[in-house]
């Protein structure tokens, strides 16, 4: 399912074709139970018959069994080909290894950037936690705007833009298993603000899976920065 955002002066217009469900505005703690059934879900029929939430485990448990070469792969150009190399590399490793295979159908030809997403999801959710929301939290301006911050493409200023702008909402996406009513109504949270996020006159398209993915790392990308940039201000 995809939906369209478009801006053309003060004005955005965004179609999405979800229900209106609520979501919560406070701030959002890592969800345990959804990350420990995401870690453990290899035997639950609805990992294996949902491509998007087979695929999101297979890349948390990737990430967990190889977390130095899953940041090497995340270290890269968001989809250039540097990352799409790193990446590559990455999937060797599992070549002979099918501890996080969730099915036949599910293999090593996935989407880059759905795996990509996913461990930028690990990462966020079990090494950073709310706690680095809260750090994201108190940046000023001038922090976002810090050398160490900066995005090296279009999909990397458009995701900036938007965790900056509200990086709970993304942070409230990526506690939700892929393909379920709590990621539709986290989607929906976040749709007012993608149209700011574009520059006047683009148009941009999304699948569930590319937007998920682009944030996912932006957010994880925003957490490292932030540290490099402390470090080197230290």
């Amino acid at each position: 399912m995809k939906y369209l955002v478009q801006l053309f002066g003060a004005m955005i217009v965004a179609t999405l074709m979800w229900p209106s469900v609520s979501i919560a505005q406070a701030d959002i703690a890592v969800d345990t139970a959804s990350i420990q059934k995401r870690m453990g879900g290899f035997d639950d029929p609805f990992f294996q018959n949902s491509s998007r939430a087979g695929i999101n485990v297979m890349s948390l448990c990737w990430a967990k069994k190889r977390p130095a070469q899953a940041k090497e792969a995340l270290s890269h150009l968001y989809m250039g080909n540097g990352q799409t190399r790193s990446l590559k590399k990455f999937f060797k490793l599992f070549r002979y290894d099918s501890s996080c295979m969730l099915s036949k159908n599910i293999g090593l030809n996935t989407p880059s950037a759905t795996v990509i997403g996913g461990m930028a999801e690990y990462f966020v959710l079990l090494q950073h936690g709310s706690e680095a929301m809260d750090t994201l939290g108190n940046m000023a301006e001038a922090d976002w705007q810090n050398i160490f911050m900066r995005p090296r493409n279009g999909s990397e200023t458009f995701g900036k833009c938007v965790v900056q702008a509200d990086r709970m909402k993304v942070f409230g996406l990526i506690n939700t298993v892929p393909d379920t009513q709590p990621e539709s109504a986290a989607f929906k949270a976040l749709t007012p603000l993608l149209g700011q996020c574009l520059a006047e006159g683009d148009t941009i398209s999304f699948n569930k899976n590319a937007l998920r993915a682009n944030l996912a790392f932006s957010l994880y990308r925003a957490v490292y920065q932030r540290k490099k940039m402390l470090g080197a201000n230290n």
